[in-house]
């Protein structure tokens, strides 16, 4: 059990960093509000909160494994991040998303959101196709 709630919270830690990264062409939030030209201070605040928190860190350097040290004895301990900051990052990447859907869709959004929701869970689409058809919900 522990095993596998390891492997939740590091699939989440890494989604999170890659949300925060600064890149062109990825699916990431600094992408989205520069080629929107909306919610740059969002984003930037977003970024910093992942990077005192120390999601980038873990990532690189205990998850991907981008970052390891030359040396055996110069590894440390992962960077332990706590449930609640686990959840502040979820929360605050979900109204990121919300409000770039909000200005992307318009008024329809928040119930494109509802709709999206109930279709989760049903197991006719898999949720990861839904979502990626959310734009695509326009009636």
């Amino acid at each position: 059990m522990h095993i596998t709630i390891d492997v939740f919270r590091n699939d989440i830690i890494s989604m999170l960093s890659e949300l925060s990264e600064k890149t062109f062409g990825q699916v990431n939030f600094y992408f989205a509000s520069q080629k929107l030209k909306i919610l740059q201070s969002e984003v930037t605040e977003f970024q910093k909160f992942i990077k005192n928190s120390k999601f980038k860190d873990r990532r690189n350097e205990y998850i991907s494994h981008k970052k390891l040290p030359p040396n055996w004895e110069d590894h440390r301990a992962p960077h332990r991040i706590p449930y609640k900051t686990l959840l502040r990052g979820i929360a605050f990447s979900l109204i990121l998303m919300k409000k770039f859907d909000t200005y992307f869709l318009g008024p329809i959004a928040k119930k494109q959101w509802m709709i999206h929701r109930k279709k989760t869970y049903k197991l006719t689409i898999p949720p990861s196709v839904a979502y990626i058809l959310l734009p695509y919900y326009r009636k």
